[in-house]
């Protein structure tokens, strides 16, 4: 468990705080874990916990983002707001963190693992739900994107005479 822990904040400044070299690396690492099926490399209980792995840490870091982009848009009460509840900031006042930038590059990571991939692997590893879920999420996605197209351009297809 501690070293999921670890993992998660690993990767979250990498990916947050790095450079693009660091967010690609991430990423082939990633998509290796998913895509292991030899049993040859490793076996079926091993495969299990890289798979569940990823899938926590992809959970947690969309959990993260959308958590982060709803506090930025939800407004602050200024009268009896406790220590508690206050950001951490630094001297000059402003974040310890960049907030947008850092979403943006999660949003980035998440939006570069295809759901697919994630489906593969969760069904080759006996996670039958989550393989659903991850096809559900491609549909979904995918759906949503032609919609878009055709929204854009709805003409686009039709013959003109």
């Amino acid at each position: 468990m501690q070293l999921g822990v670890q993992l998660l904040f690993l990767v979250l400044d990498g990916v947050c705080f790095g450079d693009k070299h660091e967010e690609d690396a991430i990423l082939s690492e990633i998509l290796d874990a998913l895509s292991v099926e030899d049993e040859g490399i490793m076996k079926l209980r091993d495969r299990e916990k890289a798979a569940n792995l990823v899938f926590t840490l992809l959970d947690v870091l969309k959990y993260w983002s959308e958590k982060e982009t709803e506090l930025m848009h939800k407004p602050t009460p200024t009268k009896g707001r406790s220590k508690r509840a206050s950001r951490p900031t630094s001297p000059t006042g402003q974040s310890s963190w960049p907030k947008d930038q850092s979403i943006k590059r999660i949003e980035r990571l998440l939006a570069r693992i295809p759901f697919s991939s994630c489906a593969v692997a969760a069904s080759n590893v006996g996670m039958h739900a989550r393989a659903l879920q991850y096809l559900e999420l491609d549909g979904r996605s995918k759906a949503t994107l032609d919609a878009t197209v055709n929204t854009i351009d709805p003409l686009k297809g039709v013959s003109k005479f």
